[in-house]
């Protein structure tokens, strides 16, 4: 029942996640050039770990994979086996801006999400984002056109989506191309500025037409 309604979308400084190259990224964080790099936020409650864990038992121990996590460490262990997981902790905004840039696929199988913005992080950054079909993700990342779209806390469909990226350089470039261009035409903080400008000035001329 309300009639007056204003969408804000976040905004992002889309420059600042582009200081630094992939190969620049990767170097730093010690990566080598054929290694597949998945990006994490690692949290049991909400960011569907448990999912990815389950989706990685499954997974060849051939491919040579490195699973970056920040936040929550120790939830990807029973993997270490087979694959190189790298633990980070909690990143500070420049090392978050190096670790999304050195990944080739972010990994936000969340079943409890707020806004999203790491998933507009690393489309800022150019990264297909793979999520569960739940939440407001598939609404923020315009799944299933750049959002790579999954069944609802299904490991295995997980798991046939992460492959499938890995096998498909194209797919991933061109959904890392089509999510920077969604952030510049709707997430870039300068299209913030304006909205934010623009809802203050429509609620404030209809009060001053109301009280006339």
């Amino acid at each position: 029942n309300i009639k007056n309604k204003h969408k804000i979308l976040f905004g992002i400084d889309k420059d600042k996640f582009s200081k630094i190259t992939y190969k620049e990224a990767r170097k730093k964080l010690g990566i080598e050039d054929d290694e597949i790099v998945f990006f994490h936020r690692a949290q049991n409650e909400f960011k569907g770990t448990p999912y990815v864990l389950e989706a990685l038992k499954m997974m060849d121990a051939n491919k040579k994979i490195t699973v970056l996590t920040c936040e929550g460490k120790g939830l990807l262990d029973e993997v270490k086996d087979k694959f190189n997981i790298r633990d980070l902790g909690l990143l500070n905004d420049e090392q978050m801006i190096v670790t999304m840039n050195a990944c080739d696929i972010f990994l936000m199988p969340s079943i409890g999400e707020n806004a999203g913005l790491m998933a507009v992080e690393a489309m800022t950054c150019g990264k297909p984002v793979i999520i569960f079909n739940n939440t407001g993700l598939p609404y923020v990342t315009h799944a299933p056109e750049c959002g790579y779209l999954v069944k609802n806390k299904d490991s295995k469909d997980l798991k046939k989506a992460m492959e499938y990226l890995m096998e498909n350089k194209a797919e991933r470039e061109k959904r890392g191309k089509l999510g920077r261009k969604i952030v510049e035409k709707e997430y870039s903080k300068e299209i913030y500025y304006d909205s934010v400008r623009k809802t203050y000035r429509e609620v404030y001329n209809k009060k001053q037409k109301a009280s006339k």
